[in-house]
């Protein structure tokens, strides 16, 4: 059989859901969301989400203090 003919009767498809399913497990795992990347990936958004809010007030301060 070709790889087109694998891919029409779904066995491409199989093998592909069941990697994306076994990463999507790696993923919720209590050993990676206690890993060093995933607790600097929440350092990184919360750090982002802070200076984006500072960023913020300071605009709205500044436009408030010209009027």
């Amino acid at each position: 059989m070709s790889a087109i003919e694998d891919f029409d009767n779904g066995a491409e498809t199989d093998t592909i859901n069941s990697e994306l399913d076994a990463r999507l497990a790696a993923l919720e795992s209590p050993e990676y969301r206690e890993s060093e990347s995933y607790q600097l990936g929440d350092r990184v958004v919360y750090s982002s989400a802070f200076w984006l809010g500072v960023g913020i007030l300071t605009w709205v301060i500044t436009i408030i203090a010209w009027h």
